[in-house]
């Protein structure tokens, strides 16, 4: 997303974006032959082939566009892998991606077997609804089971959203508006930015949850980082320990700071000038 420049020291730039959570992807006419490419994370070679073949299997749940996928942040506590993948309908030739251009974002659930293969399930299956019972409340709570399930999705129309930043200052609102964030279908953003001047009531720099959730896609390149919280998709964020899929917050919770400046990476790009 680009913010035009403005008058001002701009030091952060916040993009939230918010989705209409899609239906199911028709069923396709042929078999899918969803092909894996490098991403922002790596995973084992025998892992990446129970991936792809999940992928595939999974493929009515998935848009009929969607023709490459690539793993764009992992995360294994105790031998459970939450593997965040991003589904684009084409690459450019040297099979470079990034986040804007997909047309899915989802998580898989993955563990091993006593005999050696990977169990492996895409969001939004059947199979990732029984997988995702299975997990120790160690690693995931109840609660976070309950907010990955595809089900809770669908009651954000009721949910009641804040302001991500914190209560009584301010924030510009970019002269973009409400825009389209890219990403895939029915995402719309809105840019907001602070020069971190908090002695003239200006937001400092740090990202509140606008609602209450758990971190279910993460996407970290190693410039900054997006991550998804039910209806809400948070981009430009700096890494942090919190970032990875499973972690619950409440509204209000700080998620972490914003990339300020201008860059371009796989997972977020800004354009942000200072006069």
């Amino acid at each position: 997303m680009v913010v035009q420049r403005v008058s001002t020291l701009v030091a952060v730039l916040m993009a939230l974006v918010l989705v209409t959570w899609l239906a199911p992807a028709p069923v396709r006419a042929q078999k899918a032959n969803i092909v894996l490419i490098p991403g922002t994370a790596t995973l084992g070679s025998a892992q990446q082939v129970a991936l792809r073949k999940a992928l595939n299997i999974a493929a009515v749940y998935l848009p009929t566009n969607m023709h490459y996928a690539a793993v764009t942040a992992v995360s294994a506590p105790d031998g459970w892998y939450l593997v965040s993948v991003a589904g684009f309908a084409q690459v450019k030739p040297n099979q470079s991606w990034s986040l804007e251009e997909s047309v899915w974002i989802g998580l898989l659930l993955m563990t091993q077997l006593p005999d050696g293969t990977w169990q492996v399930a895409v969001q939004g299956t059947p199979d990732f609804n029984t997988l995702l019972a299975n997990v120790p409340d160690g690693v995931l709570s109840a609660g976070a089971r309950a907010n990955l399930s595809p089900a809770h999705p669908m009651l954000a129309s009721t949910e009641t959203y804040r302001f991500p930043w914190a209560t009584g200052a301010s924030m510009m609102y970019a002269i973009l508006g409400i825009h389209s964030g890219g990403f895939f279908a029915g995402y719309e953003a809105v840019d907001f930015l602070s020069d971190g001047n908090t002695s003239a009531g200006h937001a400092p720099n740090q990202l509140l949850a606008a609602a209450s959730g758990s971190i279910d896609y993460v996407c970290n390149d190693g410039t900054s980082v997006a991550i998804r919280i039910g209806q809400l998709l948070y981009a430009h964020l700096l890494n942090n320990a919190n970032l990875v899929s499973g972690y619950t917050l409440n509204q209000g919770d700080v998620l972490g700071q914003l990339k300020a400046g201008s860059f371009s990476a796989s997972c977020g790009y800004a354009n942000q000038e200072t006069d």
